[in-house]
């Protein structure tokens, strides 16, 4: 038993700062008393989860998700964080598996609580940004029409944030089988893109000169195809707008 117990408590001094407010602080900015140093609590927790992973892989799978879908679920900044991580300390399939349960069951959960808890309390926070999406998802106007490939629309690009997207869904009367296979579907690109990221910087750390330039490369290039929904977001806002206009007046 004695051996066990230490077998279990393994003591690393990559460990020792990581905890749960480590991963927020690391991406919240700094007027929020944040890091805002993603790519360093990514290091800080590849370097924790790998050590702990040589000896106790499903102690390391477990506390994944449970820490990806608790994030998730209370809208807590972080998620992103680990999605990236996945990449680092798992093979690419297992990660975009890993990742696409724990964003869609943390999601899932996110609109559950919002369900059967937070009408009251979010629709006196967010009421007006509340009212307008309830106006695109509830008229007879073909956004009405094709809820699920909407949902799947503000999925991948990024109108709304995810995190309001999931509390308001509920508020708004969307059925949960349209929000569900929205959020698995919409998720996959952003999570390529971060698992991706995870698996380069993998590569990086054990590379040398020439292979490690190719995987920065690779990085760049990554971050800047996330980056494209963003630059055409004002466009994407005026085409919805202008759609929504014409069907009103029909």
């Amino acid at each position: 038993m004695p051996q066990l117990t230490r077998s279990l408590c393994l003591y690393s001094p990559e460990c020792e700062p990581i905890s749960v407010s480590y991963v927020v602080q690391g991406v919240l900015p700094t007027w929020l008393n944040g890091r805002n140093d993603k790519m360093g609590t990514v290091q800080g927790l590849w370097q924790c989860a790998s050590k702990y992973k040589e000896h106790h892989s499903s102690f390391v799978l477990c506390s994944f998700c449970l820490v990806y879908i608790a994030l998730q679920t209370f809208a807590i900044p972080g998620p992103i964080v680990l999605s990236i991580l996945s990449g680092a300390i798992y093979p690419f399939i297992e990660a975009q598996l890993l990742v696409a349960f724990c964003a869609t069951t943390g999601a899932s959960l996110c609109f559950m609580l919002s369900y059967f808890l937070g009408r009251g309390v979010f629709s006196r926070l967010f009421g007006s940004m509340i009212g307008r999406f309830k106006e695109k998802v509830g008229n007879p106007l073909p956004i009405a029409q094709n809820l699920f490939y909407y949902l799947l629309f503000l999925r991948i690009t990024p109108l709304l944030p995810n995190w309001f997207v999931n509390i308001a869904c509920p508020l708004v009367d969307v059925k949960f089988k349209y929000f569900f296979l929205a959020t698995l579907i919409g998720l996959l690109p952003a999570n390529f893109l971060h698992v991706s990221t995870g698996a380069t910087l993998n590569s990086a750390a054990g590379a040398s000169g020439g292979s490690n330039a190719v995987n920065f490369a690779v990085l760049f290039l990554l971050q800047f195809v996330a980056l494209l929904p963003t630059l055409f977001k004002s466009k994407i806002e005026k085409y919805e707008k202008e759609a929504f206009e014409k069907a009103k007046t029909k």
